[in-house]
């Protein structure tokens, strides 16, 4: 089994795939929330993940899922996640042939 991605490339992953949703629908919101029960499973095991997946699942738009993803990046670079997972999750892997070459992607945006 490969190697579980770090954190940004997880969320480069999700951004990358949030971005082929946002093209194939119409209505961007409904967008948001059809593709907002798959957000868990790009946080899972991260520390503090049950929040996040708390957070994400309430998401209206793909902007706010840049903003939480940016606001627990900034907390992690600040020190405020540690490296333990959350107790509450118990772990997990991202589905094989989900990956990024551009890790750059974090930040590139797609509510443009």
């Amino acid at each position: 089994m490969p190697a579980t991605p770090g954190v940004e490339e997880r969320f480069a992953i999700a951004l990358d795939h949030a971005r082929m949703v946002q093209q194939y629908e119409a209505d961007p919101v409904g967008a948001a929330f059809e593709f907002r029960k798959h957000l868990g499973w790009y946080v899972k095991g991260l520390p503090h993940s049950a929040d996040l997946r708390q957070r994400l699942h309430r998401v209206e738009s793909f902007a706010e899922v840049e903003g939480i993803f940016g606001d627990y990046l900034r907390d992690r670079a600040a020190g405020r996640h540690g490296d333990a997972p959350d107790p509450a999750d118990d772990g997990g892997v991202l589905p094989q042939g989900c990956g990024t070459d551009d890790i750059s992607e974090v930040a590139g945006g797609i509510a443009a």
